[in-house]
């Protein structure tokens, strides 16, 4: 047995301890209770409360409760209840300090904003206390009415502040609406389990200096985040800035995160900053931390993020990029969670895991990394695309599980791999649509829409089912399968309705982008450049925007767009360049007219002939040299290049008439470092001098298939 299996069996005995330690029994062993009509009520009871006593509270409000030195025994708390769970008590603030044996169950903490409270107010605290349990509450917020539009939509103060306390049990609570959920210090036996966490604006749990603790089976999810502000949100953090001591022993286990149809945030993030920033040795490592189940369904990179560590063990969670919640900024990198953990972390497991990414391990002697299964979200033609692995995960609600279910046939289905409450998910008469998008391997406008995973989530038969598809138009079709050739680049909105067996009637919606060809143009009557990388035409930044002919040459490029105005030109199997110049200054006009560097090269020589060099992905570097007119007479010229992969050929046009023509093979290289050129961008050649009437780029024309 390695020291990793012994960590995860010696926390597996751990967490049972104190669960017994923190967990009340079903009845106490002194049955007083006392009905509690007020807050004058309340303070009255409370001084002569003891071991066992249940505090029934009326409904209504009972303002700031401070509960100082409250003192229950093993198994005979002293508790708070609501008398009527449908109407509790309301506790506007909360103070408990030196307490113990206390049980605060189904209560409402209805904090209401003041002008002028702090953002980080901590209305709700518990500090130098011993178990102290938090039970079927509910933690309500409130918005700032008198601040901008970066604040006042958004959540403000701290739901709770737990700190310098033992054996602390939060359990099936919500927490809704705060600037943050609930920060958690130096507390040796915590429990964190079965809560519901939502609309938070920053960060849902906060951690640090903590031992012996279980984070298990809570779901977080929707935050209501400020994106415009310099908020740095989080799901689960873990934090070492200022602390003495380190975290260890905890689990995190089976919980659900999922950015549903908030903004992205982090997941589960556990830097270890003492030790990044060399301020702390391997005193400071977290230690035997154990990571399992977990489901999380977001849009940033860190999806789990572990610093420098001594034991961990990353088993059978499941990673999942929510495009929905992406930020502005096009980057799937930047948008599509990962496991990312410390290299010097040591005594490290990462197994069974679905996952796009997995960064840390280099080979480390005392690390297992195995049995890990990676999933991506960009290339329908491939087996681990999100829609050959789960029900529904690119067209589904992402706020419904089960389109994250493991498909059945599908490369996790029975595997026992990723999270287990993803596998077989049970059917029931509650009848849920769902689909899955299969974009078309070759041709980017045609689309099939599959109902056929609604079978998943309901037990009626298919035959029992009424499947039907609206497009935009008013367009119907009937079935449980539907293909779809789109004539025109947007988003296309597709509705599905599914009839159950008793006639009721249950829709689901999905959209689905049809790219442009058009990659980039520059029109000389309006003197602008306009991409169409984003799918919509938009001026590029930066570019030339006066009317008239842009001039080229004088020794340099004198546009340069940057690669991201250009990116559905990488990665093309063809593309088609347009454009019309005319050279001044005879042959000395002569240079490098276009270039985006490793890809495509012209250059007109100083007798006026054309030359055009391209390097595909797979392919040595193609020359071609065109035939025709000079094109340094000082006339307008139209130049054309047109590359197909299919056909195998660069082809050349100039004012119309063939040039000539190269074969070469292969997909466009993928974008790399560079954009276009025009002129040489390194000033170690000369640029061909002259002017730009008209510039035209195309990409991707043979992918779209005719109607």
């Amino acid at each position: 047995m390695n020291r990793t299996d012994r960590t995860r069996r010696g926390l597996r005995a751990l967490i049972a301890a104190l669960l017994l330690a923190i967990a009340l029994p079903a009845g106490v062993t002194r049955a007083d209770e006392i009905a509690v009509a007020d807050a004058g009520a309340l303070a009255s009871a409370l001084r002569g409360a003891g071991p066992g006593d249940t505090l029934l509270l009326a409904p209504g409000a009972y303002g700031a409760v401070k509960l100082s030195g409250i003192s229950g025994a093993a198994g005979q708390p002293v508790t708070l209840r609501s008398a009527d769970p449908k109407a509790p008590a309301t506790v506007a603030a909360l103070t408990v300090n030196g307490s113990a044996y206390l049980t605060l169950d189904g209560l409402l903490f209805d904090y209401v904003y003041q002008p002028g409270d702090d953002p980080k107010l901590r209305p709700y605290s518990v500090s130098r206390s011993q178990h102290v349990s938090i039970v079927n509450s509910v933690f309500d917020g409130d918005r700032p009415d008198d601040r901008g539009p970066v604040d006042a939509p958004y959540g403000t103060a701290f739901a709770l502040s737990v700190q310098g306390s033992s054996e602390i049990e939060i359990r099936g609570n919500e927490i809704r609406d705060f600037y943050r959920g609930m920060v958690l210090a130096q507390i040796d036996g915590l429990v964190v389990a079965d809560n519901d966490v939502h609309t938070i604006r920053m960060d849902g749990l906060n951690f640090a200096e903590v031992t012996r603790v279980l984070v298990e089976n809570n779901h977080l999810h929707d935050f209501n985040r400020s994106v415009d502000s310099k908020d740095h949100a989080d799901m689960i953090q873990f934090w070492t800035n200022g602390t003495k001591t380190p975290t260890t022993d905890v689990v995190i286990r089976g919980n659900i995160l999922n950015s549903g149809l908030g903004a992205y945030t982090q997941s589960i993030f556990m830097r270890n900053d003492l030790v990044d920033r060399g301020k702390a040795g391997r005193e400071m490592f977290y230690r035997n931390m154990v990571i399992e189940e977990n489901v999380i369904i977001n849009a940033h990179l860190h999806g789990i993020t572990v610093g420098e560590t001594d034991g961990l063990t990353i088993a059978n969670n499941t990673l999942i990029h929510n495009a929905r919640s992406d930020g502005r900024k096009p980057s799937p990198g930047l948008w599509t969670p990962q496991i990312r953990v410390s290299p010097a972390s040591g005594d490290v497991r990462i197994v069974r895991n679905v996952t796009p990414v997995l960064i840390g391990y280099k080979g480390q002697r005392d690390w297992v990394v195995e049995g890990n299964f990676q999933i991506q979200d960009q290339n329908p033609s491939r087996a681990d695309y999100y829609d050959a692995v789960f029900n529904a995960a690119i067209a589904g609600d992402p706020r419904q599980l089960e389109n994250f279910g493991y498909l059945r046939g599908g490369p996790l289905d029975g595997a026992g791999i990723g999270a287990s409450r993803l596998a077989g998910m049970k059917k029931s008469d509650e009848l849920r649509p769902m689909m899955r998008t299969l974009p078309d391997p070759v041709y980017r406008n045609r689309f099939t829409f599959d109902a056929r995973p609604t079978l998943r989530t309901t037990s009626a038969a298919e035959h029992e089912l009424g499947f039907a598809w609206m497009l935009q138009g008013g367009a119907r079709h009937d079935g449980p399968e539907l293909t779809v050739t789109f004539p025109e680049p947007g988003l296309h909105t597709v509705r599905l309705e599914v009839t159950g067996p008793e006639g009721g009637v249950q829709s689901a919606e999905t959209s689905v982008a049809v790219p442009p060809v058009e990659v980039l143009e520059y029109d000389g009557d309006r003197g602008t450049f306009t991409t169409w990388a984003n799918g919509m035409a938009e001026t590029v930044p930066g570019a030339p925007q006066s009317a008239g002919t842009l001039p080229l040459g004088a020794g340099a490029a004198v546009v340069e767009i940057d690669r991201s105005a250009i990116a559905p030109f990488f990665g093309a199997r063809d593309f088609d360049l347009a454009l019309r110049l005319r050279a001044r200054g005879g042959p000395a006009a002569g240079g490098e007219l276009l270039r985006i560097h490793g890809s495509l090269m012209l250059t007109v020589s100083g007798r006026g002939l054309l030359q055009a060099e391209l390097m595909t992905a797979t392919a040595d570097r193609l020359r071609v040299a065109a035939r025709g007119p000079g094109l340094t007479d000082g006339e307008w010229h139209d130049v054309r290049l047109v590359y197909s992969a299919a056909a195998g050929t660069l082809r050349l046009f100039i004012d119309g008439a063939d040039a000539g023509q190269g074969r070469t093979t292969g997909a466009l290289k993928p974008l790399e470092h560079w954009g276009l050129a025009f002129g040489n961008p390194f000033g170690n050649r000369k640029s061909f001098d002259g002017e730009l009437a008209y510039f035209s780029l195309k990409a991707n024309v043979e992918a779209m298939a005719p109607l």
